[in-house]
Parts: structure tokens; sequence; C-alpha cells
């Protein structure tokens, strides 16, 4: 273990710079150096540019813990479905939030819209699903 550093707890939440991109992901191992490589973690993150979650190791000097992300909605605010699955648009009302956690990689909210019946239905969305209702 290298002096002065500390290890990220397994299920640690953190941040760490790839090019121009703030990744945040979670820690699922400690690693400590071997060879060439330095102390670090193993974590899973999600690339928000293209969707996929990838599991990389990470030296340690390159995470730092991160803090909770800000929502892009609020309660209440008008959204639509941005690519729902066949049909018509889906546009509705966000009822609850959910925080990022090791299973989805982004917020998550609870949106209640009427569906193709007519009837008040809530079903829940990932943040990069949803777009501000025009």
């Amino acid at each position: 273990m290298t002096e002065g550093l500390t290890m990220f707890d397994v299920g640690s939440r953190v941040e760490f710079e790839d090019g121009s991109n703030k990744r945040i992901g979670f820690v699922l191992s400690q690693e400590p150096a071997s060879g060439t490589y330095p102390d670090g973690c193993s974590v899973l993150f999600k690339i928000r540019e293209t969707g996929q979650i990838r599991l990389s190791r990470i030296a340690l000097s390159d995470l730092k813990e991160s803090k909770a992300n800000a929502y892009a909605f609020k309660v209440h605010d008008p959204v639509t479905v941005v690519a729902p699955q066949g049909g018509a648009p889906i546009t509705g009302k966000v009822f609850e939030r959910a925080a990022m956690d090791q299973d989805t990689f982004e917020p998550s909210y609870a949106v209640v819209f009427k569906d193709e019946s007519g009837r008040t239905a809530l079903s829940w969305w990932p943040e990069s699903a949803l777009a501000t209702a025009e």
C-alpha cells in the first residue's frame, strides 16, 4: 500500500476523470499494488455517451469521493420520455425520484401519465430517457 493514501470501502461512490469526462462509479474491490500497477480499485461505472457499463481498475491516486448528483428534474416537473418503445410519446409529471446506485448508475424518476386506455399509470424511467416537456 502507498503511504498516505486511503482505500475506499467496497460499495463507495467515487469519481474520476476520463479525458475531459467526469465518471462516477462504485468500488467493487480494493486492489493493492503489484508489479507496475499502483494501489487502486476495481470501479464499475456507466459511460453516459454510449450507455455502456464498464469495470476498470483505476489508480487510487485518480479516485476521489463522490457526492450525490443533483437531480435534473424536480417532483411535479412535466417530462416526456425521449424514446418510448413504440407507440405515442409518453408525457407526464415526476411523482418521485430515486438516487443513483450500483444497479442504475443514474438517477431515476417515477412518472405519472395517462396510458393509451386513458387510465393513470406510473412508471420508473432513468434520467437519460427523459426530457423537459414542452
